[in-house]
């Protein structure tokens, strides 16, 4: 066998590595392409921002101010509303256990503490003493009940005061 003859059986070997050498070196240019491309969009992004600062007015900033600050106050909502008590529940249910011959003259109630203040005046002791079992028999009403400040007013009536630990789902927003 004569070389030439070697030569011609090989020859799709030298066409693959002549297109394997322009393949890379396209890749190799859309490479440098790309770089150049980004560093050029980086630069034109960094010239507008830099326009767009000159041209803002003291009305956009004063404007983008209060934006920040309502965003705040945004975030700050979910936390306040967490800690929220609200006492619009346990007036309804005090209503609702309120005996027929009493009635309260003075309610003060203190949300984040969970404590109660109820003074008024009964018809009698036993009306005083049903509405204690009222209050006690209530569930999720109050952890704890104190009768104190009894007095016998000048009308035959019963002055009092009961003071209250309250359930904390009660005052649950």
């Amino acid at each position: 066998m004569t070389p030439n003859k070697l030569k011609k059986g090989f020859h799709y070997e030298s066409v693959l590595f002549y297109l394997s050498v322009i393949f890379l070196v396209s890749v190799a240019g859309f490479y440098f392409y790309l770089v150049y491309t980004s560093q050029k969009m980086e630069e034109e992004t960094v010239a507008l921002e830099a326009t767009l600062a000159k041209q803002t007015t003291p009305q956009q900033k004063a404007l983008e101010q209060e934006v920040l600050s309502n965003q705040q106050r945004m975030q700050d909502f979910p936390v306040l509303l967490s800690a929220h008590r609200v006492g619009s529940e346990f007036f309804r249910r005090l209503e609702a256990l309120t005996h027929p011959n009493v009635v309260f003259s003075l309610v003060k109630v203190s949300p984040i503490i969970g404590d109660a203040s109820i003074s008024g005046t009964a018809d009698n002791f036993e009306s005083l003493a049903q509405q204690l079992i009222i209050f006690n028999g209530a569930e999720g009403f109050a952890n704890s009940i104190d009768l104190s400040k009894i007095v016998l007013n000048s009308e035959g009536r019963v002055d009092f005061t009961f003071s209250m630990t309250l359930n904390p789902q009660l005052l649950a927003f």
